[in-house]
């Protein structure tokens, strides 16, 4: 689903690590160590929830690897060869047993399913053709496709049985949209204006809510989470954040690593987050 929301972390073990208060949450890391295989420019990263199995894709492989929750690679899928699939993926997200995900390169989305087949490919969405898609998210009570352009600085909401709607953000007010969150019937878009990071609030039509200004500027991830009371999670490099609801840190978290961590990412439910942490490693 979009918004991963398992109903307990009761599986989700690691015996390096234990629970970590933060704030109002409790942390517990998932460690991926990559070897010269793996692609180090891990983009997304989300959770199958019927099997727990996070699904990384790495842009520069143009591959999407599946882990259990152990770290653990099982198998990938997606590979640049042929060209004809993907090439560089961005994000991905999971509703039912299918994996939904965007290619900045080829100005494409595509379906596959959890097992790496894929169902289909597309370059439009709402009468408007892709340039660099990039967020992507199913609402999961309709089955809406949900996707941000940085390009054209749009987000694009599809409707069953219409053509959907088009929300073009002006530049002024966020540019380059690429991580989105669906909390309810809100959308949260992660984004940036003069090099400051903002979070635009809309509804499913399309309508501009909140604009969030977040004070901890220096952020370079697009890896983003809501918690409780609309609080946003911002998981970057070695550091976690909790900021309130206007964009304030209420706390933060650094975890030192036995590597160089390039990326990470964060997952939660019911006031317990869950991190996932990608190594780079040079022996698996």
């Amino acid at each position: 689903m979009a918004h991963i929301t398992p109903t307990s972390f009761d599986e989700f073990t690691n015996p390096n690590t234990d629970n970590i208060p933060i704030g109002q949450y409790q942390l517990r890391y998932v460690t991926v160590k990559q070897n010269m295989f793996m692609s180090s420019a891990v983009r997304s990263i989300s959770i199958d929830d019927s099997t727990s199995n996070l699904f990384i894709t790495a842009s520069t492989r143009g591959t999407i690897y599946v882990c259990n929750i152990n770290g653990e690679l099982l198998y990938h899928f997606g590979s640049r060869l042929p060209l004809t699939e993907l090439r560089n993926p961005w994000y991905n997200c999971i509703f039912g047993d299918l994996v939904y995900v965007s290619d900045y390169s080829t100005s494409k989305a595509s379906i596959y399913t959890t097992g790496g087949d894929i169902i289909t490919s597309f370059t439009e969405l709402c009468g408007h053709k892709l340039k660099r898609p990039n967020g992507i998210l199913i609402e999961p009570s309709e089955g809406d496709l949900i996707l941000c352009d940085t390009d054209e600085n749009v987000v694009l909401i599809t409707h069953c049985n219409s053509m959907g709607l088009i929300t073009t953000i002006r530049k002024d007010v966020l540019a380059q949209p690429y991580g989105i969150r669906l909390v309810q019937e809100t959308i949260f878009v992660l984004g940036t204006v003069l090099n400051s990071r903002k979070i635009v609030q809309l509804s499913l039509s399309g309508e501009i809510h909140r604009i969030i200004t977040m004070t901890i500027q220096s952020v370079s991830t697009y890896f983003f989470e809501i918690g409780e009371g609309n609080d946003i999670i911002i998981c970057d490099n070695n550091w976690v954040y909790i900021l309130d609801s206007n964009g304030l840190k209420i706390a933060s978290y650094a975890n030192k690593s036995e590597g160089y961590t390039e990326s990470s990412m964060v997952k939660y439910s019911s006031t317990q987050l869950l991190a996932i942490r990608v190594i780079y490693m040079m022996d698996s």
